[in-house]
């Protein structure tokens, strides 16, 4: 018995036995705080790549709204004959997030925008894409002549109004349509061709229409599924009194028409060829006054509250909603249609219905719409 004890304590005496026992706790230990520390990093990157993945998408989903609103969204797109890629923007929506848009053309009335959404840096980077279809929303406008007035209608010296239809100038259109009217009022007493010079000065089939509704401004308030207002709303803003002295087509330094210049209001008469960079460039102007343009040329659509005058040479081509008075004069011309509380055309001018340019205005005026039930899609 006593033999036994002593080898148990010679045991427990055994020098390195304590330190044996502690390299293993400690061993233990750290294994332990290792595989916590593992799993709480592990769990820490799974948050920030699950946050990046949820900010990718946002800023995917964000650059759709921008790219879809009138400040981004370009007429020209509405009007070019181009398919496929037509144009790339890049957003940053966020700290540590950027979003690249990139607009499709796929039929003539139908989009496609791919938007790519980041988040993060290096290996934490998340990349989200979504795509959205879009169509447009084209008014339209019931032009049953040429020149539609209430007040009246004016022609004198060696002007023209005529409804037959007519491309402008170099421009490639389809074959003309029929010939309408070329004046339209309530009442025929109100065209006046007096002090004409030539005959006819009002060419048309038949040259004056009379409708109690030319001379209410109602059906013309509503274009299709838009109305004149909320054109005028989404158009570019000028102020009362707005002059243009020789409005001319202008590109960028790399080329492309550059819609923001002064004084760029397309290129109807293609001067910068017939592949110009401005020649779908159809500007929809408001003003909520008077509007003066002299010389030059111009096209689109023109929403004036007050009165309108063309001067000087100025050739025109699309559509002019006058509140007042459109006067054409100084051997300037109009082609598309013109409705006004009053026209009046002298001094060699002319004023020729044409469908071409009336579509054209009316298209470049559309607005890009999301399709009733239809939702981006996730592609990756």
């Amino acid at each position: 018995m006593r033999e036994s004890t002593g080898n148990i304590v010679a045991a427990r005496n055994r020098p390195g036995a304590a330190l044996v026992m502690a390299v293993v706790a400690m061993a233990v230990l750290g294994a332990l705080v290792a595989g916590v520390f593992f799993a709480a990093l592990r769990e820490q990157r799974d948050g920030r790549d699950g946050l990046n993945r949820v900010t990718a998408l946002a800023a995917a989903e964000y650059g759709l709204a921008p790219t879809l609103s009138p400040s981004v969204w370009r007429r020209s797109w509405n009007v070019t004959a181009s398919r496929g890629p037509i144009a790339q923007m890049v957003y940053a929506p966020m700290a540590g997030s950027s979003d690249s848009v990139r607009v499709w053309k796929l039929t003539r009335n139908g989009f496609l925008l791919q938007s790519s959404g980041t988040s993060g840096v290096a290996d934490a980077r998340a990349s989200r894409r979504i795509a959205l279809l879009v169509a447009l929303r084209i008014p339209s406008l019931a032009m049953r002549a040429a020149a539609i007035a209430s007040a009246g209608i004016t022609a004198s010296d060696s002007s023209l109004i005529s409804g037959r239809d007519t491309a402008p100038d170099r421009w490639e259109c389809p074959p003309p349509g029929d010939t309408r009217p070329a004046a339209l009022v309530p009442d025929s007493l109100l065209v006046s061709d007096a002090g004409c010079t030539n005959a006819p000065c009002i060419d048309g089939i038949p040259p004056v229409a009379s409708d109690s509704l030319a001379g209410t401004p109602g059906p013309y308030r509503r274009l299709g599924t838009l109305t004149r207002d909320s054109i005028a709303a989404a158009a570019e803003q000028l102020a009362p009194g707005a002059v243009y002295h020789q409005p001319a087509p202008a590109v960028d330094a790399l080329g492309e028409c550059d819609p923001a210049a002064p004084g760029n209001l397309g290129d109807p008469l293609l001067e910068l060829g017939m592949h110009s960079p401005c020649a779908d460039h159809l500007p929809v102007l408001h003003v909520p006054g008077n509007m003066r343009i002299e010389g030059g040329a111009a096209q689109g659509m023109l929403l004036v509250d007050g009165d309108l005058a063309l001067a000087s040479g100025t050739q025109f081509s699309g559509v002019v909603l006058v509140g007042g008075v459109l006067e054409v004069t100084d051997g300037s011309s109009l082609d598309g249609a013109a409705l006004a509380s009053r026209i009046t055309v002298r001094g060699g001018s002319r004023l020729r219905y044409s469908s071409c340019a009336v579509e054209r205005a009316l298209r470049g005026a559309a607005e890009p719409v999301i399709p009733r039930g239809m939702a981006w899609s996730e592609m990756y």
